[in-house]
């Protein structure tokens, strides 16, 4: 499977909330704020459209706003 990337973010877990949207979570290493290596942002499918982003430095924190906005 061919990996995706929003910006210099590699999507590295996705979930499907419908056809039209889902959650990801996207991972940049190199990124100068530590704070903002993990972003747990919505997707709209059809416009190929990353938005509300939550920024966190741990994956467990972009995880549990994932499962947050899922309603878990």
């Amino acid at each position: 499977m061919k990996n995706r990337f929003n910006g210099n973010y590699e999507i590295i877990e996705s979930v499907s909330l419908n056809s039209k949207e889902e959650l990801a979570i996207g991972f940049n290493p190199d990124h100068p704020n530590t704070n903002s290596r993990f972003v747990c942002w919505y997707y709209n499918k059809i416009n190929d459209y990353y938005f509300w982003g939550y920024y966190t430095d741990t994956k467990e924190n972009a995880i549990k706003k994932l499962n947050q906005r899922k309603g878990f």
